[in-house]
């Protein structure tokens, strides 16, 4: 396999904060895509790269989302550029995730060879993934409720495994308010914002629970880091991560409860946040979307779980079933020995490739019930 294509879009700087390098990654898509009859819808955006989604011609049928997304996670000039030995192929992107959407590429080039056109089959690549997805999360939600069914294209496990499900996760900024004093001058009469954040802190971390899949975490706590000094107010970032929709509503009910606390009647709280993306977790409608793959690769999948969170989520809580991991195998992500596996391309491809011709097919006889029961209809 050639990885000359692979290797221009590699060498194109696209942090997510880089609109120009976003945009001209995104640029190249279009440019491979137009050609197959993918019309091209183009959200734009003034601070991050436009969303771009991919459109191909509509017929009667399921219709199947392919999810991807433009950034990538190494700021511009910080990883090394796209090179290359007889095993892996190496850059910013090569597995997570320019990687995962040269596959997508390169299976609907197959198709299209294959069958003169195609139908049914979109693709949706986001700017803004690297980043939380922030400004596309809405987008995405509101547009994967148009599909039966998705996959995304994030890295393959070591054993090609894809993923069946990933940990929602939540954040939080929580600011105290309370009184100033020297320490050293009228102590008991403060409102030590201090003090009750760290009260509090240790209350939201010990909601952790392992076992069940759930952490939570304060990322920092403090103001101007004057020690004999008691703050008015200090700010909380909080994250929560779940793996089920049973812990996420324990822990974001006990989390209030907390807020509720007489140890905090002392300050004043603002929070802002929320759920940035909802746990990914396996259901029946997942599972049957999986059985039909193998059966039309005619070999099972390997599957698993991970905690770190991708657009994946956001599709999967719209119901929509959804698999992730069908780009390459790779490691590495977001360092400067980010690299993916050759092979895996090709495998990839393949299996990607059969999934749509497969897909097609099933269309195709959708759109043969329909005419000829138009025809039948017509004739009585």
């Amino acid at each position: 396999m050639d990885f000359k294509e692979l290797e221009r879009l590699i060498n194109l700087d696209a942090f997510t904060t880089d609109k120009a390098g976003v945009d001209r990654n995104g640029a190249v898509y279009a440019q491979w895509l137009q050609p197959l009859g993918f019309e091209v819808e183009r959200y734009q955006r003034e601070l991050i790269g436009d969303h771009l989604m991919f459109r191909s011609e509509r017929r009667p049928g399921a219709r199947l989302l392919l999810l991807g997304h433009l950034d990538t996670g190494s700021p511009a000039h910080y990883s090394p550029r796209f090179t290359e030995d007889d095993g892996w192929v190496y850059g910013p992107g090569v597995c997570d995730m320019k990687g995962g959407n040269y596959v997508a590429v390169c299976a609907l080039r197959n198709l299209h060879e294959q069958r003169g056109r195609i139908a049914n089959v979109d693709l949706l690549l986001v700017s803004d993934a690297e980043g939380g997805s922030g400004d596309s999360h809405s987008l995405t939600a509101a547009l994967a409720r148009e599909y039966d069914s998705c996959l995304v294209f994030a890295a393959a496990g070591s054993r090609h495994e894809v993923v069946t499900g990933r940990q929602g996760v939540a954040a939080y900024v929580i600011r105290l308010s309370g009184r100033s004093f020297q320490a050293g001058s009228l102590y008991t009469q403060h409102t030590n914002a201090t003090e009750t954040a760290g009260w509090l802190a240790s209350a939201l971390i010990a909601l952790s629970d392992p076992e069940r899949g759930s952490c939570v975490s304060v990322a920092r706590i403090g103001e101007d880091g004057v020690a004999a000094k008691v703050l008015p107010e200090v700010e909380l970032l909080v994250e929560v991560r779940y793996s089920s929709i049973p812990e996420r509503e324990r822990l974001l009910g006990e989390f209030s409860e907390l807020l509720d606390s007489s140890n905090l009647r002392l300050v004043d709280i603002e929070i802002s946040g929320g759920i940035q993306r909802d746990v990914m977790a396996p259901d029946m409608e997942q599972a049957d979307w999986l059985e039909q793959i193998e059966e039309w690769l005619g070999y099972p999948l390997k599957t698993e779980r991970r905690t770190a969170t991708s657009d994946a989520n956001i599709v999967a809580a719209e119901g929509v079933p959804t698999l992730d991991g069908f780009g390459p195998h790779g490691d590495g992500e977001h360092t400067r020995k980010e690299r993916a596996r050759k092979a895996s391309f090709v495998r990839r491809i393949d299996e990607v490739t059969r999934i749509l011709q497969a897909f097609d097919d099933q269309s195709e006889l959708v759109e043969e019930s329909r005419k000829w029961l138009e025809k039948d209809s017509l004739t009585h």
